[in-house]
């Protein structure tokens, strides 16, 4: 294959992974309004005594973490982890 096809189809190849990862993350927002993560975010956030499970802190606003997106739509309380905004932020940084 001659070099200017090789890298027309390396970009194309790109391009369809940036579409790609465009549209799981629009699907991930929709899931995160639907009334099932609604319920099982209630329920680890119950579990947790509504308490960031990394720092403690309570007196704030408390996100659900996915540990992983392997179980997206059937998380059990082990998958995920109530954590403050900070910690949250500290968790992707990890990542």
């Amino acid at each position: 294959m001659p070099a200017h096809k090789k890298k027309k189809a390396k970009k194309n190849k790109r391009d369809f992974a940036g579409e790609l990862l465009k549209t799981v993350r629009l699907l991930y927002k929709f899931y995160l309004t639907t009334p099932h993560w609604k319920a099982v975010r209630m329920r680890r956030l119950r579990a947790a005594h509504f308490q960031c499970e990394e720092c403690g802190e309570h007196k704030t606003i408390l996100d659900v973490h996915h540990l992983h997106y392997r179980s997206l739509g059937r998380e059990k309380n082990k998958d995920l982890k109530v954590l403050c905004r900070p910690c949250h932020k500290d968790a992707h940084a990890k990542s």
